[in-house]
This record gives C-alpha cells, sequence and structure tokens, in this order.
C-alpha cells in the first residue's frame, strides 16, 4: 500500500512581531513610573488605566526625552535600528515619536485598539504580569462563518506573557489590548495581583523615504520632530 505524502503548508503574510530584553534597573523604572503619577497623575481612562504624565509638564506623551529615562529609551531605540537594518527599510531609520506610562490596577482592562501616525508601536514591560493580546488582523477569519472549526486554525487572538524588561515591537495597524487583568489574586502566584506597569511609544520613518525604489513611487523625506520643536 503506498503511503500518500503530507500536503505542504505555507504560512502566507505572517506578521513580524520582536521583542528583545533589557538587563538594566527595572525597580529604578517602576519607581520613576510611580514618582510620576504620585507627582503629576494623569487622566483615568473608561477601564480605570492611569497614563502616566511625564515631569516635562503638560506633554504626557514624550517620556522619551526624559532624562532620567535616558538608558532605557537608549535600548529601545537600539531595538528600532536593529529592525530598520534588518529588515533593509527604505528610509534612514525610526526614529520614537511619542511615548508614555500606564499603570492598570487589578480589575481593570485596556480595550483593543490600534497606533494611528506610527510606523512601528510597542510596549516595553515593567511590572506586573497581565498579558499583552493581539486580535487577528485578517477579520473574516475571527468569524469563520461557514468554515469547519480547526484546532490548528481556530485562534481569534494571541497572548503574549507581560515579562518584566522586554519590549515587544509590532505594527502599528495590529489590535492590541489588555483584557486579561480581571482579577484580584494572581493565578500564576496564588498571592494578590499587582498593579501592571508598562511603557507604550510609537515611531515614525525619518529621512529619505523609498527614494531607491526604482518603482517610481511616492517618495518623501521627514523630519521627527522632539516636543520642543512641535510647541516651538
Amino acid at each position: 500500500m503506498k503511503l500518500l505524502s503530507r500536503i505542504n503548508k505555507l504560512p502566507l503574510f505572517p506578521v513580524q512581531i520582536y521583542w528583545k530584553d533589557w538587563t538594566g534597573d527595572l525597580d529604578g523604572i517602576a519607581k520613576l513610573i510611580k514618582d510620576d503619577e504620585k507627582n503629576n497623575p494623569g487622566p483615568n481612562n473608561d477601564s480605570g488605566m492611569k497614563i502616566t504624565q511625564a515631569r516635562s509638564g503638560s506633554n504626557a506623551i514624550h517620556l522619551s526625552e526624559e532624562p532620567l529615562y535616558k538608558e532605557l529609551f537608549g535600548f529601545i531605540q537600539g531595538c528600532l535600528d536593529d529592525i530598520w537594518r534588518q529588515e533593509k527599510f527604505q528610509c534612514d531609520g525610526f526614529k520614537i515619536c511619542s511615548s508614555w506610562s500606564n499603570i492598570y490596577y487589578p480589575n481593570t482592562s485596556l480595550n483593543y485598539h490600534q497606533h494611528p501616525m506610527s510606523a512601528f508601536s510597542g510596549a516595553f514591560f515593567v511590572k506586573g504580569e497581565a498579558p499583552l493580546t493581539f486580535m487577528d488582523p485578517v477579520m473574516p477569519r475571527r468569524n469563520p462563518s461557514l468554515m469547519p472549526i480547526s484546532p490548528d486554525n481556530d485562534i481569534a487572538s494571541f497572548s503574549l506573557n507581560s515579562v518584566p524588561g522586554r519590549v515587544v515591537i509590532f505594527p502599528h495597524w495590529l489590535e492590541h489590548g489588555v483584557s486579561n487583568y480581571s482579577y484580584d489574586i494572581s493565578p500564576i502566584t496564588s498571592t494578590p495581583a499587582e498593579e501592571r506597569i508598562s511603557i507604550s511609544f510609537n515611531s515614525l520613518p525619518y529621512g529619505k523615504i523609498n527614494h531607491r525604489d526604482g518603482l517610481n513611487l511616492s517618495s518623501a523625506q521627514i523630519n521627527v520632530l522632539t516636543s520642543q520643536e512641535q510647541n516651538g
């Protein structure tokens, strides 16, 4: 009896997500964020999450420009540089254009969302264990309809553990949220759940964009402004 060969499978259009671990002072970063919250508390969103304002005053989205966060954001910028080199994007690089800290308390969540006006967005996990969940970007695949259920394909979302010290970088259009922090006792440690602290950021390409494509596509030259330049 002749055995049939196994059919081949091609994962078409996979989404690239990048991550790397930082070995710096996480306790120090957590203290900076908690001090920010105490001295200059940000607004609560509908789910109770606090967005902590940077010490630069009215600007709540330029944490990367704060001197005390210089080492951490140097690491994050280095990760963006690695992506630029690895993927050979036609620009001069990617630069952080906005960044802010988030504090989630137990029994809070963040609705699924995207980051407009960004190329790559990301999250840096400082403290806590609630995962970051991504939604399948192919909308019809979330609701299979007439497609039979399969254990290998019935996945509408994917959750990444929030490992303290890890940065995760993803395309700005990939929907994500924090929906699994609705408990008082940690399911991992069986101890009272702690607040979840993270830093979010967006980036934009800068310099000459698509100027060597050979296809006569639109090109541009972009300068990413600092907060002072934006307000000047």
